[in-house]
């Protein structure tokens, strides 16, 4: 899209992760940085609680499936968790073969400066978690 611009040496992949051909891309290389922001999947497909959302979701073995591994020997893995995801992240991590070394977190504010609150399960939120893991050698 026109609104972004792609860094240098950067290389998105902007498709359907449940479908895109992996082996064509980590046979040829690999990646020293991967930052990932999943459609994580809520709890209810209906909510009556929280907020509907108006686009599909992964599962978590959709998520768990995906080739990361093959994708990264040494590097550094970022991924944007929702509250409910982040244990289950966690182990992800783990599963895949990081270990999480940091976290960024992003307080949304508003124009005017003001803590910029979305939807929750029980609270509304401000804020957004970045997991940060490492494998292997720094890049």
């Amino acid at each position: 899209p026109s609104e972004w611009q792609v860094p240098p040496q950067c290389i998105p992949i902007h498709a359907n992760v449940t479908t895109y051909k992996w082996a064509q891309l980590y046979e040829h290389t690999t990646f020293d940085v991967i930052m990932m922001d999943p459609p994580w999947q809520l709890a209810t497909a209906n909510p009556t609680r929280g907020v509907s959302l108006g686009y599909s979701q992964l599962t978590d073995a959709d998520i768990a499936n995906l080739p990361v591994p093959q994708l990264q020997r040494n590097g550094f893995l970022f991924i944007w968790v929702i509250n409910a995801k982040y244990k289950w992240t966690l182990d992800l991590f783990d599963r895949w073969g990081y270990t999480v070394v940091d976290e960024v977190v992003w307080c949304k504010m508003t124009v005017n400066r003001r803590l910029a609150k979305s939807h929750g399960y029980y609270l509304q939120h401000a804020k957004e978690v970045c997991l940060v893991g490492k494998r292997g050698d720094d890049p």
